[in-house]
């Protein structure tokens, strides 16, 4: 059996470790959610940005229209039609864009969870093989 001195220092080692690591995995999760908050909300903001920008388009195209006394003509019904469908393919990227957020996110806590349940395997084993070495006769 290992010496109870060392066995003591690698038990509170152990529980050191055990503390640390938890809060590091506390650290990073709420680092993930604070991450996920600041992309969501840079893409609610480039979202209405975008919109802002087609509902201007629109009034120009509707207003261009009516000036040159083409209203409700093909030609400008294409063009609003143009840019409905670019707006909605700009929301798309935007909701693929925090999907792929999201998940490397959550790559990044399994990593980090991974990482504090191996050192808490490590901190144990540890103990264990020095619980069990053969002490020295003298």
């Amino acid at each position: 059996m290992g010496d109870p001195i060392t066995l003591s220092f690698l038990a509170v080692s152990t529980a050191l470790q055990y503390n640390e690591s938890r809060k590091r995995a506390r650290a990073a999760r709420e680092e993930g959610r604070v991450s996920q908050a600041v992309d969501k909300a840079e893409a609610i903001r480039q979202t209405r940005m975008e919109s802002r920008k087609a509902r201007i388009r629109r009034a120009q195209i509707e207003q261009a229209a009516e000036n040159t006394g083409v209203g409700q003509s093909s030609g400008q019904a294409g063009a609003l039609a143009a840019i409905s469908q670019n707006q909605f393919s700009q929301q798309s990227y935007f909701a693929g864009q925090e999907l792929a957020v999201n998940g490397i996110s959550q790559q990044r806590q399994d990593r980090a969870d991974s990482m504090f349940r191996s050192q808490v395997i490590g901190g144990v084993t540890n103990l264990f093989m020095a619980a069990y070495q053969p002490t020295p006769k003298e």
